[in-house]
């Protein structure tokens, strides 16, 4: 049994074992999937930019997918991918501490937002 993050009990069936580590193809999936949904920015965050190699889960933001199309790019990843994923919408998150956080230390995986040009 799963335990309850709150009450520390076991609550439904136990997960199932996934593997230890996150790679290269794993994160060039969540940007394949992400892509395909019309995503303008992706960005890598959280134990997977530090140490992919003990991560247990894939967390992603991404900019440019909104509304319904947002639920189906998360569940799209979450049945493609072999590995648990977590999908934040930096939209949703403007302004919060994870935004800044992710800003801060993520890893810019895609980037296709127009460049502001400061002609003279």
């Amino acid at each position: 049994m799963g335990e309850d993050p709150i009450h520390g009990h076991g609550v439904g069936p136990e997960k199932p074992h996934f593997p230890m580590s996150i790679t290269p193809e794993h994160i060039q999936q969540a940007v394949d999937v992400a892509r395909s949904y019309g995503a303008t920015r992706v960005i890598l965050f959280g134990s997977a930019v530090t140490s992919p190699e003990t991560a247990r889960d894939l967390d992603v933001a991404v900019e440019g997918v909104n509304g319904w199309s947002f639920y189906g790019l998360v569940g799209e990843m979450m049945m493609q991918m072999p590995i648990p994923v977590d999908v934040v919408a930096l939209e949703d998150a403007a302004g919060s501490v994870l935004e800044g956080e992710i800003r801060r230390f993520g890893r810019v995986l895609l980037d296709l937002t127009p460049s502001v040009s400061h002609a003279a």
